[in-house]
């Protein structure tokens, strides 16, 4: 028999140790039973699970003003060419069924050659009534001329429409049957990023941008414009016969009258990119602030009553959507549209960023987040880079923690699963304070649910986010000391980043989460995909 030596012992120790240790953390059954629930955080190699996820990746580059359709299954996606602005001379289609795979569809549409313009098409966005498809967009006029009124205000741009029976076109464009050399809703002024929207009763609208009015060399702004769309959606009403111009169709809703609306206090300041929904009896007017190109380019929103209503858009102004001066990842965040999900039970955003957070410009890129609409208002869970849960009915699997009760330490909880993210680190009044450094999450259905991946969302602000997942436990099975993302815990918080572990699915009515950390835990959201 060989003699036990000092060499051998070592070798013991390094196998037995860590066996030792395991045990006297956990108890002996979960270990002995070999009975480990099989799963793997996709985040840690950035990889997404294009079946439960989707990602704010890039995914459509050099694009900007996304505008989203639902049509079916599928998503429709319509934006400007914004690789430095090159080449707008045709509109491109893109689709998708999870928001990270995006197909190019083609050219849309691409004006003739002796229309009165030729490029820059910007900002498109599409409409259906009745099986047809309205296009509607803005171009550069081929021969710009100055306002008649006012010498100082350039006659750039101009609003057009054209149609299709499919969401891919071709679309032909509506000619001006009065003037060939121009738009179909050709202004005095220049007009951008036009927006239809149609009302619950079916009556329909035309919202304009007026570009850059000069006022006086102190006040040179953009404003949000609104007119009434005849029954046939390529006409207004208000425009007498003959008037080869539609100024008398449009109103004014709002133009910038905030601080964060001209934070750089530049002699130009802008509210553009209209974007109105109703929900719940309220009209929601979505528009960006700021300069495109700046960092500081926003969405905002504000609401009424009636489509109308200036005097209570201009009073419910706030910023919606917005790149803190902390946050190195995305900036630019502008230019809106809302769609819903196929199931037609969510709603999202479609907005752009600038490709190059650091240098903004007018490289951008295309994000997608969720947006709430409650009796407090509206909400986006974003800007989001970290996965997030695919739309509703676009996946097998969807959000099921909204159906469960969650207990914090046997404290009954609501806000981890409200479907409000917050993103902003020197304000958490709304996450989840839990008082502790160790956390117990139990989460508990009426019934018995598919489970297929957890999403843990906790603190926008680094001092009271997690350091650990020490143990997920779904009826007999348990995964312990659970590898956590590097840059999730490295000392610099992404907000709305989250913590995602997938496995196999089981059937199970209770799952329980826990949690330790340095400091005290505040938690955000929990999301249950299931079924």
């Amino acid at each position: 028999m060989k003699k036990f030596n000092k060499l051998s012992l070592l070798w013991l120790l390094v196998l037995v140790l860590p066996v030792y240790l395991f045990a006297t953390r956990f108890k002996v059954s979960e270990v002995n039973n070999k009975n480990f629930l099989s799963g793997y955080d996709y985040s840690l190699d950035k990889k997404v699970n294009t079946s439960l996820f989707y990602q704010n990746i890039g995914s459509v580059k050099y694009a900007a003003d996304p505008q989203v359709i639902t049509v079916g299954n599928k998503y429709y996606m319509y934006a400007t060419n914004a690789n430095k602005n090159y080449d707008c001379s045709y509109l491109q289609c893109f689709s998708s069924t999870n928001l990270t795979d995006w197909k190019n569809e083609g050219i849309c549409f691409q004006p003739s050659r002796d229309n009165w313009c030729i490029d820059g098409l910007w900002a498109p966005e599409v409409i259906e009534k009745d099986g047809m498809f309205y296009l509607y967009f803005s171009g550069f006029k081929i021969f710009p001329e100055n306002n008649v009124a006012s010498p100082l205000t350039f006659r750039g741009h101009q609003i057009s429409v054209a149609t299709s029976s499919s969401p891919t076109g071709p679309f032909i464009e509506v000619k001006n049957e009065l003037d060939p050399l121009e738009a179909k809703f050709a202004t005095s002024y220049a007009a951008i990023d036009a927006s239809p929207f149609i009302d619950d009763n079916g009556e329909a609208y035309l919202l304009i941008t007026k570009d850059q009015e000069y006022v006086n060399e102190e006040d040179i702004h953009s404003s949000i414009l609104i007119g009434k769309l005849k029954d046939n959606m390529v006409e207004l009403e208000g425009v007498e016969d003959g008037d080869v111009f539609n100024d008398e169709a449009f109103v004014k809703l709002i133009e910038p009258s905030m601080d964060f609306e001209n934070i750089n206090k530049s002699t130009h300041s802008w509210n553009e990119a209209p974007f109105m929904v109703k929900r719940d009896g309220k009209y929601y007017l979505f528009y960006s602030a700021n300069y495109y190109e700046d960092r500081e380019y926003c969405v905002c929103v504000c609401e009424a009553t009636s489509p109308f209503d200036s005097e209570s858009f201009m009073n419910s102004k706030k910023v919606l959507l917005s790149a803190l001066d902390s946050w190195d990842y995305v900036s630019g965040t502008g230019h809106c549209s809302i769609f819903k999900s196929v199931d037609g039970k969510e709603d999202f955003m479609a907005y752009h960023v600038h490709e190059n957070p650091t240098l903004g410009g007018s490289e951008r890129m295309i994000y997608f987040d969720r947006v709430t609409f409650n009796s407090l208002g509206v909400h986006v869970n974003g800007p989001s880079i970290s996965p997030q849960p695919l739309p509703s009915g676009s996946s097998e699997y969807s959000n099921i923690g909204f159906d469960s009760t969650i207990y914090v330490n046997d404290n009954k909880v609501i806000r981890l699963n409200d479907n409000y993210i917050n993103t902003d680190p020197f304000d958490i009044s709304k996450e989840e304070n839990t008082y502790s450094k160790e956390v117990h999450i139990k989460v508990k259905f009426n019934e018995l649910k598919k489970v297929r991946a957890i999403s843990l969302y906790d603190s926008s602000n680094y001092s009271y986010s997690l350091n650990n997942i020490d143990k997920i436990t779904i009826n007999d099975k348990v995964v312990v000391n659970i590898p956590m993302k590097e840059s999730y815990i490295s000392g610099y918080k992404i907000p709305s980043s989250s913590f995602i572990y997938e496995f196999d699915e089981i059937e199970t009515d209770e799952i329980n989460i826990y949690l330790s950390s340095e400091n005290i835990i505040y938690l955000n959201e929990l999301m249950i995909l299931g079924k």
